[in-house]
């Protein structure tokens, strides 16, 4: 069940957030503070998931997952630096952010393996987190993941810099909402927005331009995929765009994951571009199925094979924001 207040437009500020909310607190990082969720039993066998948030939003876009799991499973999630409760900083490098998360899992005594969950930008981070590896992973969940662009994206981005170094926050926030259809989820859109014009410009832009137009950026081909390659764990990619989904799904063909648990591609071409909190029932469901496969279930009980998607060739990307 999730209660909150109502804002002066009509809009239930804490429409996602579960009834009692979830306990946050900090850490003093290398870069900075940092917000962070740490829910469940600390000493459960299950392995902990960690989960980490996307470009203007913060950990309470977890806050119906840590309610559905840290019953029976150890869930942290922290703010990217800037977002949320943690503090902001002149560097907003997706490696970076990663640090971070490794620095928080190394401080709260998470020695692994755990189940990496990552949305939008969160998916590039958790994405170099399987990569690097400062903690055994057992599987990684990637959520519209912000990479995969063609080369020249940088082209598009630029603009939109320019116009948020210039103060337009509106402007940003805008990006960040109009991701999500105003006719099927207008409280969605309407929170993101609210949420993330909140969010300090200066990391607005900051981050948008250390994602995209930092030398070697991985949100863009060819870059991307020759890095993405070497994820040598299990993962599910939910993509809303179905040709995304077939260019990850290249990817995950030609990857290092030589498991027991193959890697998949799926698409929901009904979402946007948070299907966790446009979608959350079914993205529980996917996401505890998925959980399942990682800890040894049969892969007959997996039970979204019908949203699989077969792969193409992961020489080049797909042209959205």
């Amino acid at each position: 069940m999730v209660t909150g207040q109502r804002g002066a437009a009509g809009v239930d500020e804490q429409a996602y957030v579960p009834e009692g909310g979830v306990a946050r607190f900090h850490l003093e990082g290398p870069g900075g503070r940092l917000a962070l969720v740490d829910a469940g039993p600390t000493d459960a066998a299950k392995a902990p998931l960690v989960l980490v948030h996307g470009w203007g939003a913060d950990t309470h876009d977890w806050d119906a997952v840590v309610a559905r799991f840290a019953p029976e499973r150890r869930v942290l999630a922290v703010d990217l630096r800037g977002h949320g409760g943690s503090a902001p900083n002149d560097d907003h490098r997706p490696h970076a952010s990663a640090a971070d998360v490794a620095f928080v899992l190394g401080e709260r005594a998470v020695a692994g393996p755990v189940i990496l969950v990552g949305h939008s930008l969160g998916a590039v981070v958790a994405s170099i987190l399987a990569v690097e590896r400062p903690v055994p992973i057992a599987g990684l969940m990637v959520i519209d993941p912000a990479y995969g662009r063609p080369a020249g994206h940088h082209l598009r981005v630029e603009p939109w810099v320019r116009r948020l170094r210039a103060g337009d926050a509106a402007f940003g926030a805008e990006l960040v909402a109009g991701s999500v259809d105003a006719e099927r989820h207008p409280r969605l859109r309407e929170y993101l927005f609210r949420r993330a014009l909140r969010t300090p410009v200066r990391t607005i832009w900051r981050t948008l331009a250390d994602l995209h137009l930092s030398e070697g950026a991985l949100s863009t081909e060819p870059a991307g995929s020759r890095y993405l390659v070497e994820r040598a764990c299990p993962v599910l990619a939910l993509n809303r765009d179905r040709e995304r989904a077939r260019w990850e799904a290249g990817v995950l063909a030609a990857s290092a994951n030589r498991g027991p648990v193959r890697s998949r591609s799926l698409v929901w071409p009904d979402s946007g571009h948070f299907p966790h909190l446009e979608h959350p029932d079914r993205f529980h469901t996917l996401l505890e199925r998925w959980v399942g496969l990682l800890a040894g279930a049969p892969a007959d009980t997996f039970g979204f094979e019908e949203d699989v998607v077969d792969p193409v060739s992961a020489d080049g990307g797909t042209a959205d924001a």
